[in-house]
């Protein structure tokens, strides 16, 4: 039966899982498959040159067009993705009739989004932990714990073995101990560690030398400590080359290993003496009575062991080294029982076997999920929220979609129709109860806080869901199952940012259309009425209220209202303006309490202007014109798509915004009265969407306020 088969490599540092892929991959090869690599294969890529394996090269990243045009030039009957950030973004993008299989790592429990992963026909993990845990986000999936793919031999020649000594500046007939891990975190603890037991090392195994290989956070620590130690011992006994590829060519040169997970997997399936450590703790020489256990805890990943300490690390290497015929026994024990606990052996027979039982297998359909995405209560902030929603309605389609939103805004999240599930957060103490527990029954498979406050991300822990996505904060480790960095204020790339651990890419959107209510628009009719505005009067609408840090100066909204009921015929309606001295022309208005009054409103108006406020959002909903006040903020930011008309930022080099070197926002104090009215009067010649900036503008928009520069000196 001839299979194509595309094996997707993992992005970023995953050492264990490239080098699983690439076995995978030489060993399909080799029984005449047709195999096509996509991603950054690394050191294999000569190898794979040999076997015939066709190589794309690139991070598999957020670029959907370019993953989807190459699987579809690969034509696969097979794909196997190789890690969680990998599998997330190829298998939506895969054909129903592709048999999918997925292979994780122990990073990837807190990145698992199970809506991208029911495809897969089987997904690998490497411990019974991990086979519960994805076991119980994905029911009915096949979910298999699998030994390492290896070779039953380090195929290093003893030249390519002393070539990459002398790379390291290592003595090849030393004894070497080789530690492999990500250098952050409770993993860097073990390499420090395992430097300061170089000393007692030192005087029961001469000339002993250790390799760390790895990159992370605490690299730079690990750096110091190995530098000081080679000082204090006279030579350079500890190495640290930083982040590698080829960790079976480390293995050649080694005589002992310290590490956990996969590497440890691998140095044991590769013939070399280990002794398990990892950040859970201290499991010991890797002995028939020590396999039980690390099978439980996975080499000390979950479960409570004795705490790693220098002296426990070098009474382990010591013993190893100096009762050979031991440590020969335990390698070969500890050999077979990984190849025989494998189910998936590197024996290509098998390989096909497998494969070809499953691709007689039709992949499970798309079920429906429920996700939960809870709304900040700042209007500005939920609005910024919107396209990530469009975009998840798009992309994912089978995803039932319920907001939990503040009760002032349930009437315009019904206006705008994006799901018939809105839930707002009760107004009295006594509905509480029954609201918490309505949001976990029946509890959601997602959850998503849009919010970046204490109260919002206690609700996120309410919905009880196995994946919850928020914001990344010191106090959120235990509540989100993945905190999302993300620096800045709020703006709807960052709500974007949250949705990308769902598979949501970042593409264009349209933006619903309120439907506002017949008893909105009468209750505003009559509001107009009452302040002498007539049915068909069009209006220019100027909307001061802001927060400090985003107010267009008072003097400056004074002046550019009698600039306007000076030269234009439309109404000039103010909102909230009442402690400003307004011409007679001009009217004040109080903003409605309903926000669909509001949204009517905002379609009644010809033109607003705003500073980056919900209202200005608003109005882009509306699809009303808006001249937008921007200063701390951008538009190329803040802009919500689809708005019309344009947007002035006097200081657009200052962004970022510095708060604590700016504090009086001298930005919005120098956009001047006559700029504002000149682009006022831009739109209103339907020179929508275009650009204009302070400095920037046209000759006619020069001459315009150059006509009208003697504003700027009234009092």
């Amino acid at each position: 039966m001839a299979i194509r088969i595309v094996i997707c490599f993992p992005s970023g540092p995953a050492l264990a899982l490239r080098a699983e892929a690439a076995h995978l991959a030489l060993a399909l090869a080799a029984s005449q498959y047709t195999v096509t690599v996509l991603g950054t294969p690394g050191p294999w890529h000569d190898a794979f040159r040999r076997a015939g394996v066709v190589t794309h090269e690139g991070e598999l990243n957020g670029d959907t067009r370019r993953t989807t045009h190459l699987l579809r030039e690969a034509a696969p009957d097979l794909v196997h993705a190789f890690g969680a950030d990998t599998a997330h973004r190829v298998l939506p993008v895969i054909s129903p009739t592709v048999t999918t299989f997925v292979t994780l790592g122990h990073e990837s429990v807190a990145r698992l989004n199970p809506a991208d992963l029911r495809t897969a026909a089987a997904i690998f993990v490497p411990c019974e932990y991990m086979r519960e845990q994805v076991g119980l986000r994905l029911p009915g999936t096949s979910v298999i714990t699998g030994g390492y793919l290896l070779s039953s031999d380090r195929k290093f020649s003893p030249l390519r073995t002393q070539q990459l000594a002398h790379e390291l500046g290592l003595d090849p007939q030393a004894p070497t101990i080789l530690f492999a891990d990500v250098l952050a975190g409770d993993e860097a603890d073990v390499a420090l560690a395992l430097i300061a037991a170089a000393p007692m090392l030192a005087q029961h195994i001469p000339g002993a030398q250790i390799v760390i290989a790895g990159d992370g956070a605490r690299r730079a620590d690990v750096q110091v400590r190995a530098s000081t130690m080679n000082e204090r011992l006279g030579r350079q006994t500890v190495s640290v080359p930083g982040h590698r590829e080829d960790i079976p060519g480390l293995l050649s040169l080694a005589t002992m290993a310290v590490g956990s997970g996969r590497f440890a997997q691998e140095a044991v399936a590769g013939g070399v003496a280990l002794v398990a450590a990892g950040p859970a703790g201290l499991i010991g020489a890797y002995t028939p009575d020590a396999m039980a256990q690390a099978q439980r805890t996975c080499c000390g990943r979950h479960g409570a062991l004795p705490p790693v300490t220098p002296r426990a690390l070098a009474s382990e290497l010591v013993g190893l080294h100096e009762y050979p015929q031991y440590r020969d026994r335990f390698v070969h024990e500890g050999r077979t029982s990984l190849l025989l606990q494998s189910e998936r052996m590197i024996r290509t027979a098998q390989i096909r076997i497998y494969y070809e039982r499953h691709l007689t297998t039709p992949p499970e359909a798309e079920t429906e999920q429920a996700l939960t995405a809870i709304l900040p209560d700042d209007l500005r902030e939920t609005l910024f929220a919107l396209p990530a929603l469009m975009a998840l309605r798009a992309q994912k389609p089978w995803i039932a979609l319920q907001l939990v939103v503040a009760p002032a805004y349930e009437a315009l999240l019904q206006a705008l129709d994006l799901t018939s599930h809105i839930m707002p957060k009760p107004a009295a103490a006594k509905d509480w109860p029954g609201f918490l527990r309505s949001l976990s029954t029946p509890r959601p498979d997602l959850c998503v806080c849009f919010a970046g406050d204490a109260p919002s991300t206690m609700l996120a822990a309410g919905t009880r869901a196995p994946l919850r996505v928020g914001l990344h904060d010191v106090h959120t480790g235990l509540i989100f199952t993945h905190s999302v960095h993300a620096s800045g204020g709020a703006t709807p790339a960052r709500a974007f940012t949250l949705l990308h651990e769902l598979g949501v890419e970042e593409v264009p959107v349209t933006l619903p259309t309120p439907l506002i209510p017949p008893d909105s628009e009468d209750h505003l009719r009559h509001q107009l009425l009452a302040a002498g505005v007539g049915d068909h009067e069009p209006i220019i609408l100027l909307a001061p209220a802001a927060p400090p840090a985003f107010a267009w100066p008072a003097e400056h909204w004074e002046v550019l209202a009698a600039l306007l009921a000076e030269d234009r015929p439309e109404v000039i309606a103010v909102l909230d303006g009442g402690d400003l001295h307004l011409p007679d022309r001009a009217v004040p208005l109080e903003t409605p309490d309903d926000p669909a009054a509001l949204l009517a409103l905002l379609t009644r108006a010809v033109l607003v202007v705003a500073p980056d406020t919900a209202l200005l959002h608003l109005a882009t909903l509306t699809s009303t014109p808006t001249v937008a006040l921007y200063g701390p903020t951008s538009p190329e930011g803040c802009a919500l798509p689809g708005a019309a008309g344009l947007s002035l930022c006097a200081k657009p080099d200052c962004h970022p915004c510095d708060a604590q070197a700016c504090k009086d926002r001298h930005c919005l104090r120098d956009l001047a009265p006559a700029e504002v009215f000149g682009a006022i009067a831009m739109v209103q010649a339907h020179d929508d969407n275009a650009s204009y900036e302070i400095g920037h503008h046209n000759a006619a928009v020069s001459h315009h306020l150059a006509f009208h520069a003697h504003v700027q000196d009234a009092p």
